[in-house]
């Protein structure tokens, strides 16, 4: 995005445009870089679904999430291997 703009808040977004935030940043993070955390959002809602290895994982995913869902509700349904 230019400098001159800012990016709308979460909130504004769309459910597309929330989901693929929050793919692009769970993909370029390096600790969850071997697991595979799936996204599904709606209007109201954000789901995480998939496997992890660690509860830092899980909780990194979570947080991700939670950043970029604006009012929606996050369901957490991430398995932890351990």
């Amino acid at each position: 995005m230019p400098p001159d703009k800012k990016a709308p808040p979460p909130s504004q977004l769309t459910s597309t445009e929330v989901e693929q935030e929050i793919e692009d940043h769970l993909v370029s993070e390096p600790a969850l870089a071997t697991d595979k955390v799936n996204t599904k959002v709606e209007s109201k809602s954000v789901e995480l679904t998939g496997t992890v290895d660690t509860e830092e994982q899980h909780s990194l995913a979570l947080r991700i999430a939670k950043s970029y869902s604006g009012d929606r509700q996050v369901v957490d349904k991430i398995r932890v291997k351990q």
